[in-house]
């Protein structure tokens, strides 16, 4: 569900405020899933920015985005407390050039979750997308019925991030990538997860001789959950973001939690007969 930075804009009637925001449709919020911060801005008189979740809806039987979960964008003592601790994390980790918890980082961390549309409840993910964003990960894009896609993007990866030009056995593991993926009863995606296995630790051994990173993993990543991908670091670093929860291990397809932090308390109300999905957000 997509998540928007809006301009509280006006109240168009006792049930229902119009929101506004630059650059993108006017969106119907129900008063009941107004908070009491918001109500106060609008009972004020004056606008302000606010956090919308917006999904399908409808307005007097049309059709229409309708924005729920709607508070204020100034975050909250725990919304603050929650960042520092993720962030905490990735010093502990010892990741270089990532923002520390300071004052100063914590307003630009969250400053940027705000220009990218993230809850400042749920940091987590963001952080993690953010530092993978440097990383060499492997694979980084989806094939599953043609085995050399593969073995090119392995091969292009040792000679762009390690300089590795040495021989790599590329026939033979094509061989028995192909040999995997023709038994009548193989599922591609995991003929692609084996082949995967076989790239990293074929490239892992060419890598042996005056190189100290490695292809690390598998682990899984927030978002796509059911994938495992490796990350090229040294094996103590891909050890410290395991122990400090960055990065989640692979165990099996389907098997997979994803990381979900549950919302702190809002500072206005919420009216939970009318919680959109009908759970307890908390």
């Amino acid at each position: 569900m997509p998540t928007h930075v809006v301009v509280l804009g006006k109240q168009t009637g006792p049930q229902e405020v119009e929101l506004l925001g630059a650059g993108i449709p006017s969106y119907i919020v129900p008063a009941t899933r107004i908070t009491a911060g918001v109500r106060r801005l609008i009972d004020e008189g004056h606008g302000g920015k606010v956090l919308a979740e917006v999904q399908p809806g409808k307005r007097h039987g049309v059709a229409c985005n309708v924005a729920t979960l709607v508070r204020e964008l100034e975050p909250t003592p725990e919304d603050v407390e929650r960042l520092r601790t993720e962030l905490a994390r990735f010093r502990r980790a010892g990741v270089e050039g990532f923002p520390t918890d300071s004052d100063v980082h914590v307003r630009e961390v969250l400053a940027s979750l705000v220009a990218e549309g993230a809850p400042f409840w749920d940091p987590h993910a963001h952080l993690v997308e953010r530092f993978l964003r440097d990383q060499v990960c492997f694979p980084s894009m989806w094939w599953h019925d043609d085995p050399e896609v593969g073995v090119d993007e392995m091969v292009e990866l040792l000679e762009r991030v390690a300089r590795v030009r040495r021989a790599f056995p590329k026939r033979k593991i094509l061989a028995a990538a192909r040999k995997d993926l023709d038994r009548p009863d193989t599922d591609e995606e995991e003929a692609r997860e084996r082949l995967c296995v076989m790239l990293c630790a074929a490239a892992n051994a060419a890598l042996e001789k005056g190189h100290s990173e490695r292809f690390c993993g598998p682990f899984q990543i927030g978002s796509e959950a059911d994938e495992p991908n490796w990350i090229f670091c040294r094996p103590e670093r891909f050890e410290a973001l395991l122990r400090e929860g960055i990065l989640s291990p692979w165990t099996s397809r389907g098997a997979q939690e994803p990381h979900v932090y549950k919302r702190p308390p809002d500072r206005g109300e919420i009216d939970f007969d009318n919680f959109p999905s009908g759970d307890d957000p908390f």
